[in-house]
């Protein structure tokens, strides 16, 4: 995992002021809710970043694709992505039938 000095600057400050649940992400991985965008992929790099540093419990990534559009292609992406971010990894796929009008 190669990050930029200020980032793990970021990430020691960031752990430091959540000490009281040090323990807590120690012993219990944290679920991301991971969509491939910005703020989910700083989520999991920080949580990788402790779990390298054994401070905390290797995140599990989780996606769920509601199938609302036709989105395959971006799909493929984030799949590919979250497999080479972390070994624990689930998808789940939802088709939703469309509404009728009443």
């Amino acid at each position: 995992m190669n990050l930029k000095e200020s980032t793990i600057v970021i990430f020691e400050t960031v752990y430091e002021r959540l000490k009281p649940f040090h323990e807590l992400m120690k012993t219990h991985p944290a679920i991301i809710a991971y969509s491939g965008g910005k703020d989910s992929t700083l989520l999991c790099n920080f949580y990788l970043f402790l779990s390298n540093k054994s401070k905390s419990i290797e995140p599990i990534l989780f996606h769920l694709d509601h199938s609302i559009r036709d989105n395959s292609k971006q799909e493929k992406d984030i799949i590919l992505e979250m497999k080479t971010l972390s070994s624990k990894t689930h998808i789940k796929k939802k088709t939703f039938h469309k509404l009728q009008n009443a």
